[in-house]
């Protein structure tokens, strides 16, 4: 059976599509247990999530690079411009993209 490609690119879109649904829930989950309305986050606000999400046993792993433009902190909401910092916290089966100020925050609260 051959298939078009028009057929093959319309059932990538599709799953793109989905993929993009099922980060939107993932982030939202994130949301519920990380919240930041600002870009200066309260320190007790910053240090409870960051202990919910790193357990001591299971140190975090972080990336850090320039931003593509296309993403979101997942602390603030905002997006991240594009060549600015972004990082990437994996954490207690978690995972975090993070603006500079978000990542200050977290970084600061898990310190502690």
């Amino acid at each position: 059976m051959r298939i078009s490609s028009s057929a093959l690119i319309q059932q990538s879109r599709g799953v793109i599509d989905a993929s993009r649904r099922l980060v939107g829930q993932a982030r939202r989950r994130v949301l519920r247990v990380i919240r930041g309305g600002s870009t200066a986050l309260a320190e007790p606000a910053a240090r409870r999530p960051a202990r919910r999400t790193t357990p001591q046993n299971d140190p975090p792993r972080i990336w850090a690079g320039p931003a593509d433009g296309r993403t979101r902190c997942s602390v603030c909401g905002k997006d991240i411009p594009g060549g600015s910092p972004e990082y990437e916290v994996v954490a207690g089966g978690e995972t975090l993209l993070l603006d500079r100020a978000c990542f200050v925050a977290w970084h600061n609260a898990h310190r502690s």
